[in-house]
């Protein structure tokens, strides 16, 4: 819900949605011919008294082999123009996400601070309350006045971060300021095993999906558009045509001529430097290329020792906590236990807690980064 709300909002892919829009009305103008072009010439001889007066009508022509290069370069222009609106979408749905998770936790973590914050305030009150039955030292009272300011101000803290990030995910959302969040999707959980995963395997599944590789792959499309365009330019072809009348005034006689007038470019030079700077473009573009596939097995690589590492740590850490709920549960039903120590175990408790949400969100966010490259959930692949 939140991915197509953003979607929706139409302030974050209006430019790319443009562009696309731009490029295809500047297609659809290639191939016209070119504006006519009136001439006029008067001679004016006084001494021979004789004058002429010409009017001439000159269409300029276009080179139809330049013509098609022109129109190969726009569509692959306009390809480029629509993948770069499938990136915009891709990061526009990978800020979502982010957003969305980092929200979850810090909603989270504000309730759990907050949690803790209440127990340490308890414990204080208890401790006050010996103080003043003359049962505790004023430094045990003050130490632990000094722990529950600490924890009231972590908990403003924490609420404070969960407030900032839900007003910038409503403001990307283009939801109104104080909209309640019900956050209904939660952590992912581990997947298991990933040993079968290995970087040459995910590789091949990440280039046919990469995005960006397709945007290289045509705009090296339209640089070789932009070599034919300047071999067609060497192709001898009809520069302009021009219908002319002359009106020749003598003494003798007046007279009217007509006459056409054809233009032919004939390449010399020049466009042997054309071809050249176009081809080392292309070059360049391929040579991007590569790099892009180098560096997406090198980002591949990292994010999938990234996923691992934060699957392990999960692991353990779900695994440590559940042991460490199973021991302290009992005791913090048990009757009879005092109320200091209670709150004690519970706060130890929570901290543990704590602990385990900034794993899970650790793990959520190399998750994301690993199904960002390769374009699909990772579970599919498993």
């Amino acid at each position: 819900q939140a991915i197509k709300l953003a979607v929706e909002n139409t302030e974050n892919l209006d430019a790319p949605r443009a562009r696309i829009e731009s490029i295809r009305t500047r297609l659809s103008t290639i191939g016209k011919l070119p504006t006519p072009e009136l001439r006029i010439r008067h001679n004016d001889g006084r001494l021979a008294r004789e004058s002429s007066l010409e009017y001439a009508l000159r269409f300029r022509l276009n080179n139809p082999w330049e013509t098609k290069a022109m129109e190969e370069e726009g569509l692959a222009q306009s390809e480029v123009a629509r993948i770069q609106l499938k990136l915009a979408e891709q990061l526009l749905v990978k800020q979502v996400k982010h957003l969305y998770f980092d929200t979850l936790f810090r909603q989270e973590d504000s309730i759990l601070a907050r949690k803790i914050a209440e127990a340490q305030t308890s414990i204080r009150t208890a401790h006050d309350n010996l103080l003043a039955a003359k049962s505790l030292t004023l430094p045990k009272a003050l130490e632990s006045r000094l722990k529950a300011s600490k924890q009231i101000t972590e908990a403003t803290e924490a609420k404070r971060n969960y407030e900032k990030v839900t007003s910038f995910f409503l403001a990307l959302l283009a939801q109104p300021e104080g909209t309640s969040l019900n956050l209904l999707t939660s952590f992912s959980a581990p997947n298991g095993n990933t040993s079968a995963l290995t970087t040459k395997n995910l590789f091949s599944y990440a280039v046919p999906k990469h995005t960006k590789l397709h945007e290289l792959e045509r705009k090296s499309d339209a640089a070789r558009a932009r070599i034919h365009q300047a071999e067609a330019r060497r192709i001898p072809w009809f520069s302009f045509l021009q219908g002319s009348i002359e009106n020749d005034r003598r003494i003798s006689s007046d007279s009217n001529q007509w006459g056409v007038l054809l233009g032919i470019e004939i390449p010399m030079w020049g466009h042997r430097a054309d071809i050249q700077a176009a081809t080392a473009e292309l070059h360049e573009n391929l040579a991007i290329q590569r790099l892009a596939r180098r560096n997406l097995r090198l980002t591949l690589s990292s994010a999938l020792h990234d996923y691992r590492t934060a699957l392990e740590q999960l692991n353990k850490s779900e695994t440590s906590f559940g042991n460490l709920e199973a021991e302290l549960t009992p005791a913090l039903e048990k009757a009879g236990i005092d109320l200091v120590s209670q709150n004690r175990l519970r706060i130890g408790l929570l901290e543990a807690r704590r602990d385990l949400l900034e794993t899970r969100r650790q793990f959520q966010s190399a998750l994301l980064a690993l199904e960002e490259i390769l374009g699909q959930p990772i579970r599919s692949i498993e």
